[in-house]
């Protein structure tokens, strides 16, 4: 009767819904976005750093890619299977180097955009020091690599009609669109 039992309850637990391979769990979101974009100490988005060699960023590239030319990447980032919520990111290379990345988190709530947009500007800040702060902009100009580097937050919920939060890293002192 135990054999009988024990193997009901293995038929049981073996027939449930699993993940799909390659898709994550559903994990808290705010947590989820720290961990993806600043688990890395040395990285400036995720596992890509501004002046990486497009060689290096493809060894680090995931399976998402919407668009990949010789000079730009698109990826849609899923965040930790939180259905409504995932992240945009744009990579751009000037002379086969990342110069640009822009990320736009696509959230599915305003109360975890709330929490989640001052998590992304204390991690901003610990990185690359005190922002300047205006009307929901955050923005921060450092040197990397010898040369200006600009990290941009911003809320951009009004434009998009949802809660938003985009962000955009830029070096060699270009000015953002």
């Amino acid at each position: 009767m135990k054999n009988f039992f024990f193997l009901f309850v293995l038929i049981l637990f073996s027939c449930g819904p699993k993940p799909e391979k390659g898709i994550e769990v559903n994990r808290p979101l705010d947590k989820c976005i720290i961990e993806k974009i600043f688990s890395d100490e040395e990285s400036d988005f995720g596992k890509y750093s501004i002046g990486m060699t497009r060689t290096a960023f493809q060894d680090f590239s995931n399976t998402y890619n919407l668009i990949q030319t010789e000079d730009e990447v698109i990826d849609s980032i899923p965040l930790c299977g939180n259905k409504n919520s995932y992240c945009e990111a744009s990579f751009i290379f000037l002379n086969a180097r990342l110069t640009d990345i822009t990320a736009t988190f696509f959230i599915e709530s305003e109360e975890m955009h709330s929490q989640i947009y001052p998590l992304i500007e204390e991690k901003l800040n610990e990185k690359y020091g005190t922002a300047l702060s205006d009307q929901g902009t955050s923005s921060w100009q450092v040197e990397k690599n010898g040369k200006p580097f600009s990290v941009y937050l911003s809320d951009e919920t009004l434009l998009y009609n949802r809660p938003v939060i985009k962000l955009l890293m830029v070096s060699e002192g270009k000015v953002p669109v």
